[in-house]
């Protein structure tokens, strides 16, 4: 047993040291950059679609046929029977095997490939010009390593626990990080296999700076503990604990990466009064900066981000018609020692970009303009800047006035607050319209999670059990269902579009209310910094791509009849997703503060079609 673990892990360097040199081809490494974090199956997913076209004409059901041919090569398949019925596509799964045998020798394997492609002749005889086969060659022989390097990292990893010790393999390595105790009383994977990702990443600035190819483990269903942790011991009869699960914004609809898939009961109310506070003398407002061009700003999605967010910075720090800067009639609103505004980027660069290109442009040099840094980070000179783990001081410097801050570094935990114990920041502007990133591991790991416990639930629409409850299917039937829903969910979630206006909505997959529900929370959860104490905020949206056309509209001076809907605006997204829940009396207790406010901008800063729709008592 210990001499296969070590044959596995020398084989899984070898082929990365297989891998990575091709990636000196330019067509590969983009391909590969482009996937973003992938598995085998999604490589062989683009090839069977390449191969469709060809020999095909890229006719679906064909298509379906050769992904089943490599899904049942790759192990990925649940249901083989269509491969085994027949000889043709038995035969091209066993010539994908013997290429397998043989992938580390990169000449041998790369013939046999192409004899394998030319085998295809014998289904429809095609032309292909050289150039196109030897990039599909290689495209295929890169599939087939990443299939063997799949396999052996899965083999390692379950072997693990029983050679950590034995070689003293440091626990703290990443590759080992996960807790056996733990992972012994979660549901494994919904996903075939280990659920493993890979991602390639490289500066494409830079040719000198190698790639790096990291490797992801969805090993369980974690957020089943918690729903669990009551009776985690009942079954033995050791009596469950009390649980308290402590989050606001756990309750958040259809929000798979917030929302805790069991029933709220009880909801912990604030002092009326400072409830009624915030709700009458809060105010969201939809205000796009424009550039010297009269052209609405765009930050997301921008390849320009940096050029961007400096324009913004200059609309709101340059001199308007009435002596001030926007920012200072922005923070001019609000009352007490609460003249601060928090301004809202993507990332610690960002905070610092926007930071300088504004103390550049701002008038009074005596006001302070502060970036948040890591606690890690060695802070320049050129900026203000303030650590994560001193910003709730942030109110005790001198003439600090405004901070830039990633979204996600003052989303949760930090209390900002004045002399007077309440929240230092009257004003909080979102600069750029926050979006999950593509394939970020974590945000497929919570699609996969959400998805695994609702389709075990029998009150919930993704239930996939409907059709057996009258009969009395086995145990392993019933498995195999179950993942092969699994999959199928899994792979629409891997070819998510990175564009919000490319995101759509079906029955069993709305990604555009899964993502305002989350972005929703986000928000909320930001705006909680400016609300500690019972005061009120105001609360401004600046990117264009928070609403594109009202944008366009407002500064272009268009009237024509195009709107912002759903499927344009994020705003309008979560506006929607409010009222769905402003009836709700969970969903009101938690979010009326911030949704009334949010409702409001529709028709007012926001131009929607059916104004009337949107009111909230």
């Amino acid at each position: 047993m210990v001499e296969n673990w070590q044959v596995d892990i020398k084989k899984a360097d070898n082929l990365a040291n297989r891998i990575l040199p091709l990636l000196d081809d330019e067509s590969l490494e983009n391909w590969l950059v482009n996937s973003g974090f992938f598995r085998p199956s999604q490589l062989f997913q683009d090839v069977a679609k390449t191969l469709s076209d060809w020999f095909f004409s890229g006719e679906i059901e064909n298509q379906e046929i050769l992904e089943t041919v490599f899904n049942v090569f790759t192990g990925d398949s649940i249901n083989d029977s269509l491969v085994l019925s027949s000889e043709l596509l038995k035969k091209m799964v066993w010539g994908l095997k013997d290429i397998a045998r043989i992938v580390i020798d990169k000449e041998a394997a790369l013939l046999a490939i192409v004899d394998w492609l030319e085998s295809l002749n014998g289904i429809k005889k095609v032309e292909i010009d050289l150039e196109n086969r030897t990039i599909l060659s290689k495209k295929l022989y890169l599939a087939i390593l990443f299939t063997q390097l799949y396999d052996c990292i899965k083999s390692i990893l379950s072997h693990a626990p029983y050679y950590k010790e034995f070689f003293e393999i440091d626990h703290d390595i990443s590759f080992f990080k996960s807790s056996d105790e733990f992972s012994r009383m979660l549901p494994s994977s919904p996903i075939i296999s280990s659920g493993q990702f890979f991602k390639y990443t490289k500066d494409i600035s830079s040719t000198r700076v190698p790639g790096k190819l990291d490797v992801i483990i969805f090993s369980g269903v974690g957020r089943h503990l918690l729903y669990n942790y009551h009776d985690l011991f009942t079954w033995n009869n050791i009596p469950g604990c009390n649980v308290l699960l402590m989050s606001g914004t756990s309750w958040a609809g259809t929000s798979s990466k917030y929302h805790l898939q069991i029933p709220v009961n009880i909801v912990l109310r604030p002092d009326e009064s400072s409830i009624n506070t915030i709700i009458n003398e809060s105010k969201t407002s939809f205000e796009p900066s424009r550039a010297n061009t009269s052209q609405p700003i765009k930050v997301s999605g921008n390849p320009n981000k940096q050029e961007a967010l400096e324009q913004i910075a200059t609309d709101i720090g340059k001199i308007q018609s009435n002596n001030k800067t926007k920012i200072d009639n922005w923070i001019d609103r609000v009352e007490g020692d609460r003249k601060r505004a928090l301004l809202l980027v993507g990332s610690y660069a960002d905070s610092a970009i926007v930071a300088a290109a504004l103390q550049r442009e701002y008038n009074d040099k005596n006001v302070k303009i502060v970036a948040l840094g890591r606690d890690s980070d060695n802070l320049g000179d050129d900026v203000d800047f303030i650590q994560r783990s001193d910003v709730s001081r942030f109110a005790e410097i001198e003439n600090a006035k405004i901070l830039v801050a990633p979204i996600l570094a003052v989303e949760r935990g930090h209390n900002i607050l004045n002399a007077e114990r309440v929240a230092a920041f009257g004003v909080v502007v979102f600069l750029a319209r926050p979006f999950p990133v593509p394939n970020d591991p974590l945000l497929l790991i919570g699609f996969m999670n959400a998805w695994a416990l609702d389709a075990l639930n029998s009150e919930h629409p993704r239930y996939v059990f409907r059709e057996e409850r009258e009969n009395n299917p086995s145990l392993a039937s019933l498995g195999k269902k179950y993942r092969t829903h699994a999959k199928n969910y899994y792979d629409k979630i891997m070819g998510l579009p990175i564009q919000y206006s490319k995101l759509t909505a079906t029955s069993e997959l709305d990604m555009r209310s899964d993502i305002a529900s989350t972005l929703r929370v986000m928000i909320t959860q930001v705006v909680g910094r400016a609300v500690r104490g019972g005061v009120s905020f105001h609360l401004y949206f600046v990117d264009s791509a928070f609403a594109p056309k009202t944008a366009q509209r407002r500064i272009s001076g268009m009237t024509d009849s195009s709107y912002d809907s759903a499927a344009s605006s994020l705003l309008v997204a979560i506006a929607d997703e409010a009222m769905k829940y402003k009836d709700n009396s969970v969903g009101s207790a938690l979010y009326k503060p911030f949704d009334k406010s949010l409702i409001a901008m529709m028709g007012d800063s926001v131009d929607v079609k059916d104004t009337n729709y949107y009111h909230y008592e």
